[in-house]
Protein backbone atom coordinates (compact mmCIF):
# COMPACT_ATOMS: atom_id res chain seq x y z
CA UNK A 1 0.00 0.00 0.00
CA UNK A 2 1.50 3.34 1.04
CA UNK A 3 3.03 5.07 4.04
CA UNK A 4 0.23 7.08 5.65
CA UNK A 5 2.70 9.28 7.55
CA UNK A 6 4.39 10.19 4.28
CA UNK A 7 1.04 11.21 2.73
CA UNK A 8 0.12 13.24 5.85
CA UNK A 9 3.48 15.00 5.79
CA UNK A 10 3.20 15.77 2.06
CA UNK A 11 -0.26 17.26 2.47
CA UNK A 12 0.65 19.37 5.48
CA UNK A 13 3.73 20.76 3.73
CA UNK A 14 2.21 21.42 0.32
CA UNK A 15 -1.54 22.02 0.63
CA UNK A 16 -1.38 25.65 1.69
CA UNK A 17 1.31 26.43 -0.87
CA UNK A 18 -0.73 24.79 -3.61
CA UNK A 19 -3.86 26.73 -2.73
CA UNK A 20 -1.99 30.04 -2.38
CA UNK A 21 0.02 29.87 -5.59
CA UNK A 22 -2.19 28.21 -8.14
CA UNK A 23 -5.84 28.39 -8.94
CA UNK A 24 -5.70 25.15 -10.95
CA UNK A 25 -4.32 21.89 -9.60
CA UNK A 26 -3.98 18.53 -11.34
CA UNK A 27 -3.86 15.52 -9.06
CA UNK A 28 -2.49 12.40 -10.73
CA UNK A 29 -2.83 9.11 -8.90
CA UNK A 30 -2.42 5.41 -9.46
CA UNK A 31 -4.18 4.29 -6.27
CA UNK A 32 -7.76 5.57 -5.83
CA UNK A 33 -7.64 4.97 -2.07
CA UNK A 34 -4.53 7.12 -1.73
CA UNK A 35 -6.30 9.80 -3.80
CA UNK A 36 -9.30 9.84 -1.46
CA UNK A 37 -7.01 9.94 1.57
CA UNK A 38 -5.16 12.93 0.09
CA UNK A 39 -8.37 14.76 -0.78
CA UNK A 40 -9.89 14.03 2.64
CA UNK A 41 -6.86 15.54 4.39
CA UNK A 42 -6.90 18.53 2.05
CA UNK A 43 -10.59 19.12 2.81
CA UNK A 44 -9.83 19.17 6.55
CA UNK A 45 -7.43 22.09 6.00
CA UNK A 46 -9.99 24.25 4.20
CA UNK A 47 -12.54 26.37 6.02
CA UNK A 48 -14.36 27.75 2.97
CA UNK A 49 -16.88 26.07 0.68
CA UNK A 50 -15.85 23.01 -1.33
CA UNK A 51 -17.84 21.82 -4.32
CA UNK A 52 -17.03 18.18 -4.98
CA UNK A 53 -18.04 16.90 -8.42
CA UNK A 54 -17.90 13.18 -7.64
CA UNK A 55 -17.83 11.49 -11.03
CA UNK A 56 -16.52 8.16 -9.79
CA UNK A 57 -18.70 8.13 -6.61
CA UNK A 58 -15.80 6.85 -4.48
CA UNK A 59 -15.83 9.88 -2.16
CA UNK A 60 -19.61 9.66 -1.86
CA UNK A 61 -19.33 5.99 -0.90
CA UNK A 62 -16.67 6.75 1.70
CA UNK A 63 -18.77 9.60 3.05
CA UNK A 64 -22.03 7.66 3.27
CA UNK A 65 -20.38 4.60 4.84
CA UNK A 66 -18.63 6.73 7.48
CA UNK A 67 -15.12 5.83 6.31
CA UNK A 68 -14.46 9.51 5.67
CA UNK A 69 -15.70 12.31 7.87
CA UNK A 70 -18.70 14.46 7.04
CA UNK A 71 -17.73 18.08 6.41
CA UNK A 72 -20.44 20.73 6.46
CA UNK A 73 -18.49 22.94 4.03
CA UNK A 74 -18.54 20.24 1.30
CA UNK A 75 -21.29 20.15 -1.31
CA UNK A 76 -21.20 16.83 -3.16
CA UNK A 77 -22.57 16.77 -6.70
CA UNK A 78 -23.11 13.40 -8.40
CA UNK A 79 -23.46 14.19 -12.08
CA UNK A 80 -25.17 12.02 -14.66
CA UNK A 81 -25.28 12.46 -18.42
CA UNK A 82 -28.61 14.25 -17.88
CA UNK A 83 -27.42 16.55 -15.09
CA UNK A 84 -23.81 17.37 -16.04
CA UNK A 85 -24.66 20.68 -17.75
CA UNK A 86 -26.68 21.81 -14.70
CA UNK A 87 -23.75 20.84 -12.45
CA UNK A 88 -21.34 22.88 -14.59
CA UNK A 89 -23.70 25.89 -14.49
CA UNK A 90 -24.05 25.59 -10.69
CA UNK A 91 -20.28 25.41 -10.19
CA UNK A 92 -19.67 28.36 -12.53
CA UNK A 93 -22.21 30.47 -10.64
CA UNK A 94 -20.79 29.56 -7.22
CA UNK A 95 -17.20 30.31 -8.27
CA UNK A 96 -18.15 33.83 -9.33
CA UNK A 97 -19.98 34.54 -6.05
CA UNK A 98 -17.44 33.43 -3.43
CA UNK A 99 -14.11 31.76 -2.78
CA UNK A 100 -14.38 28.00 -3.00
CA UNK A 101 -12.47 24.89 -3.94
CA UNK A 102 -13.91 22.90 -6.82
CA UNK A 103 -12.85 19.25 -6.98
CA UNK A 104 -13.51 17.32 -10.18
CA UNK A 105 -12.97 13.66 -9.36
CA UNK A 106 -12.00 12.21 -11.75
CA UNK A 107 -11.42 13.32 -15.33
CA UNK A 108 -11.47 9.68 -16.41
CA UNK A 109 -15.12 9.39 -15.35
CA UNK A 110 -15.99 13.03 -16.11
CA UNK A 111 -15.32 12.22 -19.77
CA UNK A 112 -17.94 9.44 -19.69
CA UNK A 113 -20.66 12.00 -18.97
CA UNK A 114 -20.34 13.61 -22.39
CA UNK A 115 -21.73 11.81 -25.41
CA UNK A 116 -20.19 14.18 -27.98
CA UNK A 117 -16.60 15.49 -28.05
CA UNK A 118 -15.65 14.64 -24.43
CA UNK A 119 -12.09 16.00 -24.79
CA UNK A 120 -13.34 19.39 -25.96
CA UNK A 121 -16.02 19.51 -23.26
CA UNK A 122 -13.53 18.60 -20.51
CA UNK A 123 -11.00 21.18 -21.68
CA UNK A 124 -13.71 23.83 -21.96
CA UNK A 125 -15.04 23.06 -18.47
CA UNK A 126 -11.58 23.18 -16.88
CA UNK A 127 -10.67 26.43 -18.63
CA UNK A 128 -14.04 27.98 -17.71
CA UNK A 129 -13.65 27.04 -14.05
CA UNK A 130 -10.01 28.22 -13.98
CA UNK A 131 -10.95 31.58 -15.51
CA UNK A 132 -13.87 32.12 -13.15
CA UNK A 133 -11.79 31.00 -10.17
CA UNK A 134 -9.53 34.02 -10.65
CA UNK A 135 -12.49 36.32 -9.92
CA UNK A 136 -13.03 35.01 -6.40
CA UNK A 137 -9.51 33.65 -5.75
CA UNK A 138 -10.94 30.14 -5.84
CA UNK A 139 -9.14 26.93 -6.70
CA UNK A 140 -9.98 24.08 -9.07
CA UNK A 141 -8.53 20.64 -8.45
CA UNK A 142 -9.07 17.86 -10.94
CA UNK A 143 -7.89 14.32 -10.50
CA UNK A 144 -6.80 11.90 -13.16
CA UNK A 145 -5.83 8.26 -12.87
CA UNK A 146 -2.35 7.63 -14.22
CA UNK A 147 -2.84 5.32 -17.18
CA UNK A 148 0.77 5.24 -18.34
CA UNK A 149 4.29 5.77 -17.05
CA UNK A 150 4.20 9.32 -18.44
CA UNK A 151 2.79 11.27 -15.49
CA UNK A 152 2.90 14.52 -17.48
CA UNK A 153 0.58 13.15 -20.13
CA UNK A 154 -2.68 14.95 -20.71
CA UNK A 155 -4.18 12.14 -22.73
CA UNK A 156 -7.40 10.66 -21.46
CA UNK A 157 -7.05 7.01 -22.35
CA UNK A 158 -10.79 6.47 -22.00
CA UNK A 159 -11.53 8.71 -24.99
CA UNK A 160 -8.05 8.81 -26.55
CA UNK A 161 -7.91 12.59 -26.67
CA UNK A 162 -5.63 15.31 -25.37
CA UNK A 163 -6.72 17.78 -22.73
CA UNK A 164 -5.10 21.19 -23.01
CA UNK A 165 -2.54 21.88 -20.29
CA UNK A 166 -3.48 25.20 -18.67
CA UNK A 167 -0.93 27.86 -17.75
CA UNK A 168 0.10 28.04 -14.10
CA UNK A 169 -1.01 24.49 -13.46
CA UNK A 170 0.26 22.94 -10.25
CA UNK A 171 0.72 19.21 -10.69
CA UNK A 172 0.59 16.79 -7.73
CA UNK A 173 1.40 13.14 -8.33
CA UNK A 174 0.49 10.40 -5.89
CA UNK A 175 2.23 7.25 -6.96
CA UNK A 176 2.02 4.07 -4.96
CA UNK A 177 5.19 2.10 -4.43
CA UNK A 178 3.10 -1.06 -4.50
CA UNK A 179 3.38 -2.90 -7.81
CA UNK A 180 1.16 -5.79 -8.81
CA UNK A 181 3.03 -8.89 -9.85
CA UNK A 182 1.59 -11.43 -12.19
Amino acid sequence: MYDKNYVDDCINKTAKLILMHSNIIKLDYDDPFMKIDFIEKLIKLIDYEIIYLDCDLLYTGYNKSGISDYHKNVIILQPTTESIIDCIKYIALQITKKKCLVIIDSLNNFSNLFCVDPGIRITTSIMLFASLAKISESNVLFSSKIESEDINSFVLSVVGTYVIKPEKLFNVTLKSEFKKTQ
